[in-house]
């Protein structure tokens, strides 16, 4: 038999009050959406200030709207966990790489921006893959590509995704060849 602790019941007592349901998930809002709007400066200036008051005031309604709707909240909240969970699968990684192949990547440092490119994409793709799941269209497209694996529509967007992505391979720009400096 578990005995709670002083600090479960806090914890406990914060999540029947909402804390974890609308504090967080409201300061989260509020928090992006001013940051972007104050470091972009959509809503204008004042001098060459953003217009602070107007950012606040909107990042504010956007973090009400979004608590006010349970299933953006419940979205919210299983896909930030997910993201945190690859956040952390990601820092273990880099933290292995550095340990174990530290000369390895050093002898290897003008491929760096392909091997942090390919990172990042993966993080990218990943996060893109857990936000579809968390509001249900991945199991949707999924079970539209199970029903549907044999019909000609199908076949021909995914040929059509492989040609897209062919173009972009051949058609991008090569990067540019630094000349090897001699030692």
């Amino acid at each position: 038999m578990v005995e709670e602790t002083v600090f479960g019941g806090v914890v406990e007592f914060m999540r029947r009050v909402g804390f974890y349901d609308i504090i967080l998930p409201f300061l989260l809002v509020f928090a992006l959406t001013y940051a972007v709007l104050d470091k972009t400066r959509i809503l204008g200036t004042e001098g060459d200030e953003p217009k602070r008051s107007l950012n606040a005031i909107v990042a504010f309604v956007l973090g009400l709207l979004v608590v006010g709707t349970g299933q953006l909240v419940s979205v919210i909240n299983q896909a930030l966990a997910n993201v945190v969970l690859v956040l952390i699968i990601v820092i273990f990684f880099l933290i292995t790489v550095s340990v174990f192949m530290e000369k390895d990547l050093l002898k290897l440092k003008d491929d760096y921006p392909k091997f942090f490119g390919l990172i990042i994409a993966a993080i990218v793709v990943a996060i893109v893959l857990i936000f579809m799941h968390a509001l249900g269209w991945l199991q949707t497209i999924m079970f539209f590509l199970k029903g549907n694996w044999t019909e000609e529509y199908v076949a021909t967007i995914i040929l059509l995704i492989g040609i897209a992505i062919f173009i972009w391979l051949i058609a991008k720009k090569p990067a540019p060849v630094k000349p090897k400096s001699e030692d």
